[in-house]
């Protein structure tokens, strides 16, 4: 499991190389080894500590106009959150946002307004926005895959972002926060 017991599985498995390969387990070892201790702690509240767009006020890194959406790994920022943001003079309503190549979660926000969110294993990677001045995007990390072929699991817009099937992800004014 996760926390590390010692599962069904695991036995069946210990088992089978006993009884096929006996010189490959060390029998002191077996008898070391045990499941984690438990605790409850009962009930945990949460409450809202800063909300959005304030969020913007934790930030450890703020680049500006940047031409570039950088990733993650380009920000040395390994967890948390990054949030990119490009103003407009206006977009009229009824525009569609694509957004091909993202990891993990993007909330997206049209001036501070929550629109909606994509996620990367989603089939629909696009959103209808309202009419806006400010769009935001909002990619949060939600861990690495450490196996198979997305082992390098970047993070960030890797990909295009599109409004009405132009691309802005390469527009000189991006405004971006590490969170």
């Amino acid at each position: 499991t996760e926390c590390g017991d010692l599962t069904e599985k695991y036995h069946v498995i210990r088992n089978t190389i006993k009884e096929y390969r006996p010189q490959l387990v060390d029998k002191s070892l077996l008898s070391l080894l045990s499941n984690s201790t438990k605790q409850k702690y009962g009930i945990v509240n949460f409450h809202e500590v800063l909300a959005y767009p304030k969020i913007k006020e934790l930030a450890t890194k703020v680049i500006q106009s940047s031409p570039v959406l950088y990733t993650f790994e380009d920000l040395q920022q390994d967890y948390g959150f990054i949030l990119y943001e490009l103003s407009y003079d206006n977009f009229d309503s009824n525009a569609i946002l694509e957004v091909n190549k993202i990891r993990d979660m993007v909330y997206v926000f049209t001036d501070d307004v929550f629109i909606g969110q994509i996620y990367r294993n989603s089939p629909e990677k696009s959103i209808q926005l309202p009419s806006f001045k400010k769009l935001s995007l909002m990619v949060e990390n939600m861990g690495r895959i450490n196996y198979g072929p997305h082992l390098h699991d970047f993070k960030g817009i890797l990909g295009d972002v599109k409004v009405n099937k132009r691309i802005v992800s390469q527009e000189n004014a991006w405004n971006i926060w590490t969170l």
